[in-house]
């Protein structure tokens, strides 16, 4: 694919969605009509889908400037993505919040593209407002709203060149007997010989695509599935998956990942991903009887006919006899939020401040459960606000629950939350819960 084409299909999308939102079914039918396939459309989906879950982790640990080049990936995958433009945002304001003032014009721009898009988000209006404080008043509202749109653009477009380019041209891992695999690093790759490009044709699989759990841990760990889809294109081949996975032993695990796995029909191994962190150290530990969420999105091949989530390390230590109960905290609504009554059950497992005498700083550590009474949850976003003692604000973040790639907060559920804040002002003593997105 030229760079000529991807230059005139990103430019359309980006001038369009400055005014409107386009909807997947407008932006394939624009891709199609100057030249790109259905398939390099649907590994951008998935590719920009990585980006932004890496993204959020990053942000989760005040690595903002990994974030940064994350969302920047993502945005030149799917340049219409108001919430990919939104979370970019995000980062760039964090990295002005800490001292990055070239971040001031990139955070500015990209909150003015999203009040095209959401004009009555006064979110994105207090975002401007802490850009210029944090800015200073010199610089007043920054250049014009046309100049961050061609700016940006012209970024996104160098962006997108080499971003689909390296989407198209990446060879896949080779992979290794099953047997030496489990449990090993993969490395190397191999060139895949140049072919020429035609409109993939999706093929189903002659069986149904099977995901099962393995490893050491199978005694004590089983898995509920939620998703198992596997595309295969004329050329190349996906695994989605995502489940839930259930402590039914006798030990608490504070750390938990593995791999998938790709076997064909006869068991042998075709390929495998990269760690699925099921559990990771800022979660809330995964107790008995707790079930944790997990979603991998993994390069396949044709002939591939089923899937091991393999968890192979963790950090565990024995149960407790009984844990005490957990303490009902109260949550807000945030703008534009509905929530409705005991819609959400919260309860705190822990929470605590620590005072770090070397730094003169402290840190916050907590851990919650979530239970959701009311329907299905595809999208749950809570902001953790900590506060002084005259009850302003002093740190805020925002952390996702669920992810359009992961399973949903089914109706009964409860879903474990944990979050650590670090080099916090002493005047720290307290926090607060707010629901920021809901859907």
């Amino acid at each position: 694919m030229s760079d000529e084409v991807l230059e005139q299909y990103i430019g359309r999308v980006m001038r369009i969605s400055e005014a409107e939102e386009l909807d997947e079914e407008a932006l394939k039918q624009m891709a199609l009509e100057v030249g790109i396939t259905e398939e390099e459309l649907q590994r951008a989906e998935w590719m920009a889908a990585e980006h932004v879950s890496r993204a959020e982790g990053f942000l989760r640990h005040r690595r903002s400037a990994d974030a940064v080049e994350e969302l920047q990936e993502a945005l030149a995958l799917k340049p219409a993505d108001y919430e990919v433009r939104r979370l970019l945002a995000r980062a760039y304001l964090e990295e002005l919040r800490g001292g990055r003032q070239e971040a001031a014009k990139q955070a500015e721009g990209l909150v003015r593209q999203c009040l095209l898009r959401r004009p009555d988000d006064d979110e994105l209006f207090g975002m401007l407002n802490e850009i210029d404080s944090l800015r200073g008043a010199s610089a007043g509202g920054g250049p014009g709203r046309g100049v961050y749109w061609a700016g940006v653009a012209a970024a996104v477009v160098g962006l997108s060149a080499a971003a689909w380019w390296w989407m198209a041209e990446e060879p896949p891992e080779t992979a290794p007997d099953a047997e030496a695999w489990v449990g090993t690093e993969i490395g190397g790759y191999t060139k895949l010989e140049e072919v020429e490009e035609t409109v993939p044709e999706i093929s189903p699989p002659s069986g149904a695509f099977t995901l099962s759990l393995g490893g050491q841990f199978t005694e004590e760990l089983t898995m509920e599935v939620h998703d198992v889809t596997h595309d295969v294109y004329s050329d190349s081949a996906w695994l989605r998956v995502s489940g839930w996975i259930v402590n039914e032993g006798g030990n608490e695990w504070s750390t938990m990942e593995g791999r998938v796995i790709i076997y064909d029909e006869d068991g042998e191994g075709l390929k495998q991903s990269g760690n699925v962190r099921v559990v990771q150290t800022y979660n809330a530990a995964l107790r008995p009887g707790d079930r944790m969420p997990f979603n991998a999105l993994v390069r396949s091949q044709p002939e591939a006919a089923r899937a091991t989530l393999m968890i192979e390390r963790g950090e565990r230590v024995p149960a407790a006899d009984t844990y005490p109960a957990g303490t009902p905290v109260e949550v807000g609504a945030g703008e534009g939020v509905r929530l409705g009554e005991d819609q959400l059950m919260i309860r705190e497992r822990s929470a605590a401040f620590r005072d770090t005498q070397i730094l003169n700083t402290r840190s916050f550590r907590a851990s919650f459960e979530i239970e959701n009474r009311g329907p299905p949850l595809r999208s749950l976003s809570l902001t953790l606000e900590l506060v002084d003692g005259a009850g302003n604000v002093v740190y805020s973040r925002d952390r996702s629950l669920t992810s359009s790639s992961g399973p949903p907060l089914l109706q009964g559920e409860t879903r474990l939350f944990g979050t650590v804040a670090t080099q916090l002002p002493l005047d720290a003593v307290g926090y607060r819960l707010v629901v920021s997105r809901l859907q």
